[in-house]
């Protein structure tokens, strides 16, 4: 209910009609919670409103930091639409806590949790020391990550009253929901503009054509999610689901997903992507080969051996049917290979050999790395259908991080700070690492990237736990390893992780993960349901 209100009510009567958003969105949140009281679905009500509103990235910045001059600030805290729901639901719960309606009483799955707490843990520190310019951003960047660790902690308790299906299936709608509003702005050649909502009312960039058809490659079509590439994201960590139910549901179902994969495939290309693009390959082949072992080595009674074989040929016809229609959408370009590559290798992001380290001194990494950063650039230069004119840029950043991490390889330089120094390091402008792992090694040092990668880690050998266990749905833990790995490619070539909803979200299904190994009954769920 709430999605279609966020989604598609509002925005139909905040365009038609011309009244305020802000006072839609207040109706809408008004009507959805006299629903939960007639019906006597509180719990339900708000846990699902939790899965939906974390997909919107409508917020309002608090608190912003200046990068190297007035043309550039960025905001380093926010208040998001989320929140509204995760405050008030926090204090349920720990009143619930309290009198002993529900418990946390987690098994071995717990240390995802210690690790994300460590390190947001290791975060506070890194800020406090202050290596880097800006202790505030430090700081600031612990807020964002403990706001992860409530999410994830919150929706682990959901998940163990309401069951995991429940809960995905509801984040999975609220996220084709954006889907379909996005498949809107690329018709309409346009955002909307309906920015309180997270429409990041960005322009249209060059046009594509697919025969009769053209398509601008478009920021704008991210749904209320922010830009397209951040609803990429969130879309790989979904599309293997979807994938699981063209598998195990009936027709109808499998026509509704088949046109959710398709206007997926097609906003990947809109997004202008080509991390996207491999990663969305990525994920592909790791459902085919997800698919294929399934249909091998499990055996299910409840169907008989034809309608198995149906199902699965389904699925992995989709899986191959997605991938095939990505590359030929990704072969209509208008750039040359011969111009790209040229681009590729003029596009130098600065003079990398007379950048100043933020900390006094030349790099010598950087100076020692140029001749490898040619050759690797050469290499990337021969893989088909990807785009490599930024790939220069991309590598004095990772470079750049790993400098930063053997400089400081306790703390680094506290979160949010490289852009303060990027233009030091022969960068262009002040700019985020694109890649969530060397971000975090330069922002917390080795210790912060150690606790990182062990609560993804930990969350993922859950998930294939409960994939092998002969009592669980096979399918459905397969598809979510799928999609997380996925995701977890994309992060190591963008900047998903400075800001917006995609860990956010991602957080959120960690801790159905979790969660899910511990269901239990209680009393404040009732009779009915509210998605």
């Amino acid at each position: 209910m709430l999605t279609v209100l966020l989604v598609a009510i509002v925005p139909i009567v905040a365009l038609t009609t011309g009244l305020p958003v802000l006072a839609l969105v207040a109706v809408a949140g008004l009507f959805y919670t006299a629903t939960l009281l007639a019906t006597e679905s509180i719990f339900e009500g708000l846990s699902a409103a939790i899965f939906v509103l974390v997909t919107f990235s409508a917020n309002v910045p608090l608190v912003e930091l200046p990068l190297g001059g007035e043309e550039y600030t960025t905001p380093i805290l926010n208040a998001l639409l989320v929140d509204v729901v995760v405050i008030p639901f926090a204090g349920l719960m720990l009143w619930w806590l309290y009198s002993g309606k529900i418990s946390l009483n987690f098994g071995r799955e717990r240390i995802v949790g210690y690790a994300l707490a460590g390190f947001v843990c290791w975060s506070l520190l890194a800020g406090l020391v202050g290596n880097g310019p800006s202790r505030l951003a430090g700081l600031f960047y612990v807020v964002v990550q403990l706001r992860h660790l409530v999410l994830f902690t919150i929706s682990a308790v959901i998940v163990k009253y309401i069951g995991i299906r429940s809960a995905v299936y509801s984040l999975g709608i609220a996220i084709v929901g954006q889907l379909m509003y996005a498949m809107a702005e690329i018709l309409n050649y346009g955002s909307f503009g309906l920015t309180y909502l997270g429409d990041s009312g960005s322009g249209p960039g060059p046009a594509f054509s697919v025969g009769p058809l053209q398509f601008e490659y478009a920021l704008y079509a991210g749904g209320f999610a922010g830009t397209s590439r951040i609803l990429v994201a969130l879309l790989l960590l979904v599309i293997p689901v979807i994938v699981a139910i063209v598998v195990r549901r009936s027709i109808v179902w499998k026509l509704a997903a088949a046109v959710a994969l398709v206007c997926s495939t097609l906003l990947v290309r809109v997004s202008q992507t080509d991390s996207g693009f491999a990663a969305f390959l990525f994920t592909a082949l790791l459902m085919a080969i997800a698919l294929c072992t399934l249909w091998i080595a499990t055996d299910t009674t409840d169907r008989t051996p034809r309608d198995r074989t149906s199902d699965y040929v389904s699925g992995i016809s989709s899986t191959v049917g997605l991938a095939a229609l990505s590359v030929f959408l990704f072969t209509r370009r208008e750039i040359s290979r011969t111009s790209r590559s040229t681009k590729a290798t003029g596009t130098s992001g600065g003079d990398s050999a007379s950048g100043t380290s933020a900390f006094g001194g030349v790099s010598s990494t950087r100076s020692n790395s140029e001749v490898g950063s040619d050759f690797m650039i050469q290499i990337a230069n021969q893989i088909p259908f990807i785009e490599t004119t930024n790939f220069s840029i991309r590598l004095q950043q990772y470079i750049a991080a790993i400098d930063i991490g053997l400089q400081y390889p306790l703390f680094g330089i506290g979160g949010m700070n490289f852009p303060l120094v990027a233009e030091s390091y022969g960068l262009p402008r002040p700019i985020e690492i694109h890649n969530i792992y060397l971000s975090i090694l330069a922002s917390t040092g080795f210790p912060g990237a150690v606790f990182f990668l062990l609560s993804i880690s930990a969350v993922l050998v859950i998930a294939g736990k409960k994939a092998m266990s002969s009592e669980s749905d096979h399918l459905f833990w397969a598809m979510l390893i799928c999609g997380m790995l996925g995701f977890h490619a994309y992060s190591f070539w963008v900047t998903i992780h400075s800001g917006g909803v995609a860990y956010l979200v991602f957080w959120v299904l960690a801790g159905t993960v979790v969660g899910a190994n511990r269901r239990q009954e209680t009393d404040i769920t009732s009779r009915s349901s509210a998605t």
